[in-house]
């Protein structure tokens, strides 16, 4: 996981930004995630070296014969190999080799993804929240009082 959050953080400096891995809370998040998942048998973290160094590395986890791609990281002074495209195909061939049925790339539209053959499929929120019953009868009252001739009343 440090390989991956270097890397990371490396690729992201060369345009100015720190990444959507930077802050100290994400990284431990991160890790405690990859370690259950290290457990469960669900994890995948593959890195990709060229000679003795740790090149590019991919974040992910298989969990009921889907494979997920959740993000990576690789060494700037690389970016030209495509080291990227190199270890989703070595991604891809593994998760066959273990009987996957379905790849997902995660959220993102990004190009890459496309190349492969990624469908890009909607994403929803639900949200519940609960009310306590004093604020619920004060949404009531709103609401009965609501004239939608007059916005100052929302």
């Amino acid at each position: 996981m440090e390989t991956l959050f270097a890397l990371h953080a490396r690729r992201w400096a060369t345009r100015g930004q720190e990444g959507v891995l930077g802050q100290p809370n994400v990284e431990a998040f991160h890790r405690e995630v990859a370690e259950r998942f290290a457990q469960r048998g669900w994890l995948r973290l593959y890195l990709l070296y060229i000679g003795d160094r740790v090149a590019a590395v991919n974040y992910g986890f298989s969990v009921k014969s889907c494979t997920y791609s959740y993000i990576g990281g690789f060494a700037p002074e690389f970016a030209s190999l495509g080291l990227g495209r190199m270890i989703i195909d070595h991604i891809l061939r593994a998760a066959v080799a273990e009987g996957a049925t379905k790849f997902d790339f995660l959220r993102g539209q990004e190009e890459y993804k496309l190349r492969w053959g990624g469908k890009v499929v909607p994403q929803y929120r639900l949200r519940s929240q609960h009310l306590s019953r004093e604020r619920s009868a004060r949404n009531s009252e709103r609401e009965q009082v609501f004239d939608p001739a007059s916005p100052t009343d929302v």
